[in-house]
């Protein structure tokens, strides 16, 4: 996978996503390298990224959507990368969980992870994001998705619930 930058006319970054191969890369988006620092907002000057203005110049409603599409972006990469749960997965899972011909067992731990999601990751995300859009300053505000959500997290694979129907 891999983390890119989307770009506007004025290489100004809009906005930041992953994708699973380079083939996947939009026209205007460049590829992230690891370690490098990127915010929303930031101009790309063809090899790196910097701040534009100062963040009192950017008005609170934009540095608000900034700071909530960086949480955003990190509970993305949480579940999808650093928990081996992404989309494709989801969609098997939930497939799985419907089909008349799957058992119990593997229902159970379909619902174990979309409750993990549910109950845990997306309520630790929203609380992130009320914090972010009623802070005066939403640069301020941390998050730490594996601190926070790790000890919940089902010990499961997709490929341990597709054995359970053998």
């Amino acid at each position: 996978m891999l983390k890119v930058a989307v770009l506007d006319k004025n290489n100004i970054v809009t906005n930041i996503g992953i994708i699973n191969s380079i083939n996947e890369r939009p026209n205007n988006a460049v590829v992230i390298q690891d370690r490098q620092a990127c915010n929303i907002g930031w101009r790309y000057n063809g090899s790196s990224f910097s701040s534009v203005n100062s963040q009192s110049e950017i008005p609170i409603g934009k540095r608000r959507e900034n700071a909530w599409k960086r949480l955003e972006f990190n509970m993305h990469s949480y579940i999808f990368v650093a928990c081996d749960f992404p989309q494709p997965t989801q969609i098997t899972l939930q497939a799985i969980f419907v089909d008349p011909d799957s058992n119990n067992q593997q229902r159970a731990a379909c619902k174990s992870i979309f409750d993990w999601i549910k109950n845990t990751v997306l309520l630790y995300y929203y609380t992130k994001k009320i914090e972010i859009m009623t802070s005066e300053n939403p640069e301020s505000v941390t998050w730490n998705f594996p601190a926070n959500c790790n000890s919940s997290a089902p010990k499961i694979t997709l490929a341990q619930i597709l054995r359970m129907g053998m």
